[in-house]
C-alpha cells in the first residue's frame, strides 16, 4: 500500500511566500550613465606663477548624489576645488553615487614673473677681465643663475670674460627665464673707432660721399653695416689694396682687432 506524501502546513506557508516574493517584486533597472549621468567642466582655474601654485575648481551637473571629484582618475574628494597645482595638464573627473563618471581636461600654463638684469664691467679688447653681476626680480625662494649654457649655481656674479654677447639665465623653484648680455670691450666709436675708418676706410675714393656706396662717414651706415665690416677686415678685405688703390693704406693688427672687439660689443653710439 503506498502512503501520499503531505506537504505539512509550515512547508507550504514557505512556498507560497517564495513564489509571492519572486513574482511580485520588480526586478531593479540597470543605470544608463549615458542618459542619467553627470557632466563636468571647468568653473575656474589660476594659473601658476614663478611664486604661487595654480588652482581648479571643477564644475558638474546631473547624476546621482554625492558627487565626488578628481583631477587625476584616481583620487577622489568631495570638494570640487584643487589647489597647489604646478605647470601641467589635469584630467578631471566628476563620480556620482551609480558609478557613473564624467571626464574633461584642463591645462596649466604657468605665468612667468620672472625678470633678470644684468650689469656689465668692461673687459677690454682681446681681454678676458670683463664680468656680469645679475639680478633676478618676481619670483621666489633661492635663485639660482647661469651663464652661457653651464650649470647654475647660486652666485650672480661671473668674471674673468671676454668682451661679447652672452646668454644668461635665472630660474627659481618654478621657472626659468633667459635674456641676452653684452660684455663691453670699452672702447669708443667717438675716440678710436671713426679715427680709423676715417684714414683707412672712409678716404678719397672709398666709402665716402658721392664716390662709393656705403657712405662710411655716417654713423648709421657703419653701424647698418657692421657685421659685414667685421668680416671683411678680418679676411684683410677691407680697405682693398692693390692696383687702383695707391693711397690706401693696410689696417695694422691692432685696428682690425679694434673694429672687431667694437662690432662685438654691438657697434654702440660711444
Amino acid at each position: 500500500m503506498t502512503t501520499a506524501f503531505r506537504p505539512s502546513c509550515s512547508i507550504l506557508h514557505m512556498f507560497v511566500f517564495l513564489m509571492m516574493a519572486g513574482c511580485s517584486g520588480k526586478d531593479e533597472m540597470p543605470v544608463n550613465c549615458s542618459v542619467s549621468g553627470p557632466t563636468v567642466s571647468v568653473a575656474s582655474t589660476t594659473a601658476p606663477t614663478c611664486s604661487t601654485p595654480g588652482t581648479v575648481t571643477i564644475a558638474a551637473s546631473g547624476g546621482t548624489e554625492p558627487l565626488t571629484f578628481s583631477i587625476n582618475g584616481l583620487d577622489f574628494q568631495s570638494s570640487s576645488e584643487f589647489s597647489g597645482l604646478a605647470p601641467g595638464t589635469y584630467t578631471l573627473t566628476v563620480m556620482d553615487a551609480n558609478e557613473c563618471t564624467a571626464t574633461t581636461s584642463v591645462g596649466l600654463a604657468v605665468k612667468n614673473d620672472l625678470t633678470l638684469s644684468f650689469t656689465a664691467n668692461v673687459a677690454g679688447c682681446e681681454g678676458s677681465e670683463g664680468s656680469v653681476e645679475l639680478s633676478a626680480a618676481g619670483g621666489s625662494g633661492t635663485y639660482l643663475y647661469s651663464i652661457d649654457g653651464e650649470s647654475f649655481v647660486e652666485s650672480p656674479v661671473f668674471t674673468g670674460l671676454a668682451n661679447g654677447e652672452y646668454s644668461i639665465a635665472v630660474k627659481d623653484g618654478f621657472c626659468e627665464f633667459h635674456t641676452k648680455a653684452i660684455v663691453p670691450s670699452g672702447l669708443s666709436f667717438e675716440a678710436t673707432i671713426s679715427v680709423i675708418i676715417k684714414n683707412k676706410c672712409a678716404t678719397g675714393t672709398c666709402h665716402v660721399s658721392d664716390a662709393q656706396f656705403p657712405d662710411f662717414t655716417k654713423l648709421s651706415n657703419i653701424q647698418g653695416n657692421a657685421a659685414h665690416i667685421k668680416e671683411r677686415v678680418i679676411k684683410r678685405e677691407m680697405p682693398p689694396i692693390g692696383e687702383g688703390n695707391p693711397e690706401v693704406i693696410a689696417l695694422t693688427d691692432d685696428e682690425i682687432n679694434k673694429i672687431v672687439c667694437w662690432v662685438t660689443d654691438g657697434a654702440p653710439n660711444n
